[in-house]
């Protein structure tokens, strides 16, 4: 314990370009003079009696070869020096490694050809909205009017229930509405049910209404559309809308 204190004094020390005094402890082991030692690059020594060394060198491992120095008279110590410079030589490789690697990958990334940016930043902002006041069957669930629409890519969401996607991307759809009776729902994409979108719905007389909505994520491409279905309806759904909001584009 001594010995790390000991060497934390000394860092710092370095670190704010002064040398031990008398009062600290290292001051205790005299720093060897005329001396220089051999670090990991070859052709490179370090004099520890230049006093352009007494700085803090931009590279650790001459801050640890100088701070090596002045416990030489102590194997157990030196082995210990030994075994960090082992371990800082093994961090500069796979250092190395990972800066191949992460070149590597940027190369890949690149040879995709696509960009991803959420659609604020790339300018294409996609929303759609329906809304129907009352549906008490089963099957495709049209719309009383579209209460939103902006589509600078002319996507479009009709009164006929279908939103057909004009940008490909990562899309949002949300639905909601007053229930009562028993009441299930999907979305449907290019006329397949996506039974993971399934919106549910139970009450126990009619004078009992439940709120409740669904939101899920598709990633949609140009061409396909999606579409609102009521699965079973022994009640009625009220005040349902229905929205598309698209959230990154793929261009």
């Amino acid at each position: 314990m001594r010995l790390k204190i000991q060497l934390i004094i000394l860092i710092l020390c370095y670190a704010q370009n002064i040398r031990p005094t008398s009062a600290s402890p290292m001051s205790a082991r005299p720093r060897p003079t005329n001396a220089s030692v051999t670090n990991d690059t070859p052709g490179k020594t370090v004099n520890l009696s230049d006093p352009d060394h007494l700085k803090l060198s931009t590279n650790i491992k001459d801050v640890l070869i100088e701070a090596r120095a002045w416990v030489t008279s102590d194997p157990k110590t030196t082995l210990k020096f030994d075994l960090i410079f082992t371990r800082l030589s093994k961090l500069d490789e796979n250092v190395i490694e990972n800066k191949k690697n992460i070149a590597k990958n940027s190369e890949l990334l690149k040879s995709h050809g696509y960009n991803i940016s959420s659609s604020s930043e790339n300018g294409t902002v996609v929303g759609h909205c329906g809304y129907t006041a009352y549906f008490d069957g089963t099957g495709k669930i049209h719309f009383d009017n579209i209460v939103t629409s902006v589509s600078p890519d002319n996507s479009s969401l009709n009164t006929s229930g279908n939103f057909y996607v004009k940008t490909t991307g990562l899309y949002q759809v949300t639905w909601s509405a007053h229930t009562y009776g028993i009441v299930s729902m999907h979305l449907y994409e290019d006329d397949d049910v996506l039974h993971n979108s399934v919106f549910f719905s139970r009450t126990l007389d009619t004078d009992t209404r439940d709120m409740g909505s669904k939101t899920v994520m598709r990633y949609l491409y140009t061409g396909q559309n999606i579409h609102l279905e009521a699965s079973y309806n022994s009640g009625k759904i009220q005040h349902l809308q229905f929205c598309v909001h698209l959230v990154a584009s793929v261009w």
